[in-house]
């Protein structure tokens, strides 16, 4: 990927990306992730990650299938997935 003189990188990480079928995270995944926004980042330029993962690791520490879930039942599911 080129991306010229850019000074920053916005990256979307999605749940589906992040948390494997099983609900689990995805640590391999996420270690070479790391290790790529660490080079960026070492090579000069600033890493914004953005990411819907917490409501996902919320699921499935709130033991919630995968799925769309109604607005009140999915309150509590970020903070629960920030705290894994």
């Amino acid at each position: 990927m080129q991306l010229g003189k850019a000074k920053r990188l916005v990256v979307k990480v999605g749940s589906s990306i992040l948390i494997g079928e099983d609900g689990i995270l995805r640590n391999g995944w996420l270690d070479a992730f790391a290790e790529e926004v660490v080079a960026f980042s070492t090579a000069g330029m600033q890493v914004i990650v953005v990411t819907s993962g917490a409501v996902a690791l919320g699921r499935a520490a709130l033991g919630i299938r995968t799925g769309r879930s109604s607005w009140k039942r999915s309150r509590p599911q970020p903070p629960a997935g920030r705290l894994c």
